[in-house]
């Protein structure tokens, strides 16, 4: 129930919608069980620092949110079961000098929908394990990939899945793919025939872990970096 003085900001933390009745200098969720998460409505920035979620619910995303989402230190863990812990359907752009790990356990880490683009940029480290770990909308694949100057380690944690998948672009600004040896930004065609665009290896996407990082950085330094 939304009360007459009560403003929803098309926001959902712990599948629950962000109103002018939160607190936003310090938001709470039962979910929320350690560190902090902030929100400026002035920049439509949510900042996670030190912020540990932690779903259960089968249909419930830790985190549905646009525009910027800044990290601040290292150990941010956002997991969800059988939905995304990060979605977003409208643009989205990750930043900060913090790192963050999305766990969709039965689903995608991240998921990008309704046309949209996700951007990671500004030296960060995000890190994304799910069946799918870094996905576009399988439906319409409409949806943009940009990484820019920062760190993705995306994990597929099933072999039905994939992990970087199911974009229109992809594009590498200052970056390139560390892991796995010979993987690169190809046109892929899932069961159905539809065409899309995913991280390849020998012309199949992959199924395992993707890491993508500036170029000054080599695959060592990325697997001990924070929340490897």
């Amino acid at each position: 129930k939304i009360e007459p003085d009560e403003e929803r900001l098309g926001i959902n933390i712990c599948d629950k919608p962000l109103t002018s009745e939160d607190d936003f200098s310090d938001i709470k969720r039962d979910q929320i069980t350690s560190g902090k998460i902030s929100y400026d409505p002035k920049t439509r920035t949510l900042t996670l620092e030190e912020a540990v979620i932690q779903m259960t619910g089968p249909l419930e995303n830790a985190i549905d949110f646009d525009d910027t989402l800044v990290l601040k230190g290292a150990n941010n863990e956002i997991s969800s079961g059988r939905s995304a812990a990060l979605s977003s359907g409208s643009p989205l752009t990750i930043k900060g000098e913090g790192a963050a790990v999305f766990t969709g356990e039965e689903n995608c880490g991240i998921y990008i929908y309704n046309r949209s683009k996700l951007t990671i940029a500004d030296g960060c480290t995000v890190t994304s394990n799910g069946k799918w770990a870094v996905s576009g909308n399988s439906y319409n694949l409409q949806e943009a990939l940009l990484i820019d100057n920062a760190t993705l380690k995306a994990k597929s944690t099933s072999n039905d899945g994939g992990g970087v998948i199911g974009f229109k672009e992809i594009t590498l600004k200052d970056c390139e793919i560390l892991k796995p040896t010979g993987a690169k930004i190809a046109k892929l065609t899932d069961d159905e025939g539809l065409t899309y665009m995913g991280i390849a290896l020998d012309g199949k996407a992959v199924k395992g872990e993707v890491v993508i990082a500036p170029r000054s950085v080599g695959v060592a330094q990325v697997e001990t970096s924070p929340r490897a």
